[in-house]
């Protein structure tokens, strides 16, 4: 395929400047059946060889809201692929009424939910392909303006972000659209941008063509200016990082050593709040920071996210998951059970692999460390029940060696562990004793011994999930 684009020469070099797509890159590319996603697939696809592509995969979301249009642009996206050989997956989801459920915008909604879908099915590993532009970038750029914004909101959309990627981010949507011309490609075409039904909408329509009128070359410009505010952000960055670096202890952050740096404080909270996933807002910067310097106090972010103070250190709590497991949940087995092969378990909200294992065996392949026996236990030394649960009031453990039981509750309070984690922590009981707890190990009745010949490992694991090629 042709590199003599304009197109193809600038989104050629974001991916190489950026290093987008390191060799053997599994990609998951979002493709709506616009201009933009459509001539994204396209180069993707055409380059992929050069590019070192291992596999490329699309996704497409009909999220319910044009009625038959919705439906035309799913067909469209069905056939290019087909036409060119792309796995496709597809999903088909009320947009409307996930974004009420949310409290949120319906524009806002559906590009939440595009995101949760694309990382759902994004291969293990893989990177997620997005088709924002430099003219989008613009846009976000004045929509934050408009609203109000630091350093920033100013640098428009970042190339990369996590395991999205945008290679046309350099290139506007008029080489987009010469682009498709000229290789012979149809795509569809959105009837609400057509309308000022959005913000953005109202921007594209509006604005754009009077910053034009006022300077052809404005998109150019633009580029410019955000290119050279990427560099003092990247600097600006740097020292906020060093700062927070020096105050972090275990999952908290030192307030006396935030505080000791007042022209950073805001940036240093404003980079927490931005790293747990969560919008910035000026009224939040400013009320976390005050919590900050006072040592005390906490404030609700949305969502179930939390920033709080607690014995001099601060914290956040993320957003609560929508399809969070109930914290409540036990899970039971038979032992016997485990003799047929490792069982996956979740537990305070995580999920977590219970084994079986010859001891000698495993000692022989694994090198067992000292931390490593806190999450092993005698196998037969186990009731015919045991069940995995968050620990609740009136736990207590046999301490190996000291001769007496402990509440769990005292051990994780004195263990410095932040208040928000405490209620996650799990514990395994063999009938109704407790003979473990996460972090502080087994039971003294359990513990391996010199007569111990199997062993029940537990471990917490990863768990993503992938669809990729799949519908």
């Amino acid at each position: 395929m042709t590199t003599d684009s304009p197109l193809v020469k600038k989104a050629l070099s974001a991916i190489d400047t950026h290093a987008m797509i390191p060799p053997g890159s599994r990609l998951l590319c979002g493709v709506s059946g616009g201009a933009d996603s459509v001539a994204l697939l396209h180069v993707l696809n055409g380059h992929r060889a050069a590019l070192g592509i291992d596999a490329l995969y699309a996704c497409h979301i009909n999220h319910g809201l044009r009625g038959s249009e919705s439906d035309r642009d799913e067909q469209f996206v069905r056939t290019i692929c087909s036409d060119w050989g792309i796995p496709l997956t597809v999903y088909r989801e009320d947009a409307a009424a996930y974004a009420a459920a949310r409290g949120l915008s319906v524009e806002a909604g559906a590009r939440a939910l595009r995101y949760t879908l694309f990382a759902r099915c994004c291969p293990p590993d893989g990177r997620i392909a997005t088709a924002h532009t430099l003219t989008d970038s613009i846009e976000t750029l004045i929509i934050n303006l408009a609203r109000g914004t630091g350093l920033t909101g100013l640098l428009g959309i970042p190339p990369v972000r996590g395991n999205i990627i945008r290679p046309l981010i350099d290139c506007t949507r008029a080489e987009v659209e010469a682009y498709l011309e000229a290789a012979g490609v149809d795509y569809v075409i959105d009837s609400t941008n057509l309308t000022d039904a959005y913000t953005r909408n109202r921007v594209r329509r509006h604005i754009l063509p009077e910053l034009a009128a006022i300077n052809p070359g404005y998109e150019a410009a633009a580029a410019r200016m955000i290119m050279l505010l990427r560099q003092d952000a990247a600097l600006l960055d740097s020292r906020t990082a060093e700062l927070l670096d020096s105050a972090r202890e275990g999952e908290g952050y030192r307030t006396h050593v935030l505080a000791a740096a007042p022209q950073w404080l805001d940036r240093a909270v404003a980079a927490l709040i931005r790293e747990a996933g969560l919008s910035v807002d000026y009224t939040h910067i400013s009320l976390c920071a005050d919590c900050v310097r006072a040592g005390r106090g906490a404030v609700e972010l949305g969502g179930g996210a939390r920033f709080y103070v607690h014995r001099g250190l601060c914290y956040i709590v993320p957003q609560k998951p929508t399809t969070a497991d109930d914290p409540a949940a036990e899970m039971t087995l038979k032992r016997p059970e485990l003799l047929q092969g490792a069982r996956l378990v979740r537990a305070g909200g995580r999920l977590w692999r219970l084994s079986a294992e010859n001891y000698e065996h495993s000692m022989s392949n694994h090198k067992i460390s000292e931390k490593d026996l806190k999450n092993v236990l005698d196998y037969d030394k186990l009731n015919e029940i045991i069940r995995l649960r968050p620990h609740t009031a009136g736990d207590r453990i046999g301490r190996p060696g000291q001769g007496f039981h402990k509440e769990i509750k005292k051990l994780i309070s004195e263990a410095c562990i932040p208040p928000h984690r405490r209620k996650e922590r799990v514990v395994l009981l063999s009938g109704e004793q407790v003979v473990w707890a996460e972090g502080f190990g087994p039971d003294a009745t359990v513990v391996v011994d010199d007569q111990t010949r199997r062993i029940l490992r537990i471990e917490q694991i990863e768990y993503a999930g992938n669809c990729a090629g799949r519908e």
